[in-house]
């Protein structure tokens, strides 16, 4: 018979700029860290180390959501959890609206 267990993801922030890193903690509901959970944001892919613990580096503005899966084994089944996340677009200056001058002379 299968124990069910629902995941928990926790990120270290909400909001990033691109080319940044969030950290992501996976837990059970009771709790426990969860080893080789798979963690999805887009196209960004990788699994949770001893800890429970990965990071993702995203690379594109906008709104992703995280989400974190395992598979079942003979004894746990897990239900799979989301986590939003906002990313910015980096900045290489100053934003300013066209035609004015980012200095006073």
């Amino acid at each position: 018979m299968q124990v069910e267990r629902p995941l928990r993801i926790d990120l270290d922030r909400r909001e990033l700029t691109t080319g940044e890193t969030v950290t992501v903690l996976v837990r059970d509901a009771m709790g426990r860290r969860v080893k080789d959970a798979h963690v999805v944001a887009g196209a960004t892919r990788t699994r949770t180390d001893e800890t429970g613990r990965c990071q993702l580096t995203l690379q594109t503005p906008g709104f992703w959501k995280c989400y974190a899966f395992k598979r079942p084994s003979n004894r746990i089944r897990y239900y799979p959890r989301t986590a939003l996340v906002r990313v910015l677009p980096g900045s290489s200056g100053p934003l300013t609206p066209a035609g004015v001058p980012t200095e006073l002379g």
